[in-house]
């Protein structure tokens, strides 16, 4: 019998896209598996529509609600809580809601996971306006400038070679086994939006293990459809927040040269008077030294 796989989608005002994924998630060749929405406070029409849709589909995932927003981390973790409260729960499936999935995708991952016992296992994500090129299968970690290299991207998905090696699982879509995070834990919280996925690696390589991705398995991604909403500095202050708690914790030799760094670039900033994108280096790195 197939593991039974619990798969969990984050929506945040954009009740469109999580439909589109839903309904290509229910056209996977895999039986054994439960779709779980979770609401992370939209505020909007999503819940509403979400039902609607359930009710003209016949579909029927499991639909949760959170009382604030609760960013990519705290929000998926009620759909990963969910899943480990059931006795049937063999493997959580983090999914965003601005993908489209293949029908082989989740089989392929599983079978990655059960012949490596990688613990956590990623796709071959795939832009969706071009469905035979690779935006990443993982990253690399870059230490000197702070950033993540997707592994594979550009490449040609149906010629993607396995074993390419990666620090980091690819955030729109990966599996973990029930083991993993019985060992490792969930997502951490800290992490309101970015780097969520360096965490988990670094945690999970203290246990032994090593993440990898199933060359077969194809997801198509819009890319971010929440964070394109976002201001500019928005997305600098998450960013450089994420990656202070991030370094501060794991690499704490490599703090002077990340403050540094990001210090230039605010007096850069204030130069040009980009007075909001200063603010928000400023207070990612004050904010991102309080949670480390």
């Amino acid at each position: 019998m197939q593991p039974k796989v619990y798969i969990v989608i984050l929506n945040y005002k954009n009740p469109d896209y999580t439909i589109k994924c839903l309904e290509s998630v229910y056209d996977l060749n895999y039986d054994n598996y439960c779709a779980v929405v979770v609401d992370n406070a939209s505020a909007d029409d999503s819940v509403a529509r979400i039902r609607a849709w359930q009710k003209r589909s016949g579909k029927a995932p499991v639909l949760l609600t959170t009382d604030e927003n609760r960013g990519y981390s705290g929000g998926n973790n009620v759909g990963i809580r969910y899943a480990l409260a059931q006795d049937d729960c063999e493997y959580v499936w983090i999914l965003n809601n601005d993908t489209e999935v293949d029908a082989d995708s989740l089989r392929e991952m599983v079978a990655k996971e059960q012949a490596t016992g990688a613990g956590g296992v990623g796709c071959v994500v795939c832009y969706y306006d071009e469905r035979e090129k690779v935006q990443l299968v993982g990253n690399t970690a870059d230490f000197d400038n702070f950033v993540l290299h997707g592994v594979g991207t550009n490449s040609a998905a149906k010629a993607m070679k396995a074993g390419l090696p990666i620090d980091t699982l690819s955030g729109p879509s990966f599996i973990m086994s029930k083991k993993l995070i019985e060992d490792v834990g969930i997502l951490d919280e800290s992490y309101f939006l970015y780097c969520e996925e360096l965490e988990l690696a670094a945690r999970a390589k203290e246990k032994g293990y090593h993440f990898t991705y199933a060359e077969k398995s194809f997801i198509y991604h819009k890319e971010s459809a929440s964070a394109r909403k976002k201001s500019t500095s928005y997305r600098d202050y998450h960013v450089i927040r994420s990656w202070r708690i991030f370094i501060g914790r794991w690499h704490p030799e490599k703090v002077e040269s990340f403050e540094t760094l990001y210090y230039k670039q605010l007096k850069k900033k204030l130069k040009h008077f980009h007075v909001k994108r200063a603010y928000a280096i400023y207070n990612g790195i004050k904010n991102g030294r309080r949670n480390c």
